[in-house]
């Protein structure tokens, strides 16, 4: 793959990131508390 390639699959990572902080800092304290037992469970299955 070449380097133009890389820069641009890092740059869409970087996009998709900055979108899941963006909806995750916007959560209520409940939903966050929800979402922090949900992304446990899904880490540990990785």
């Amino acid at each position: 793959m070449g380097k133009g390639k890389l820069l641009i699959n890092f740059l869409k990572l970087m996009s998709h990131l900055q979108e899941v902080e963006r909806a995750v800092s916007q959560l209520s304290a409940e939903e966050l508390a929800d979402f922090r037992i949900w992304f446990a469970a899904f880490d540990a299955e990785r």
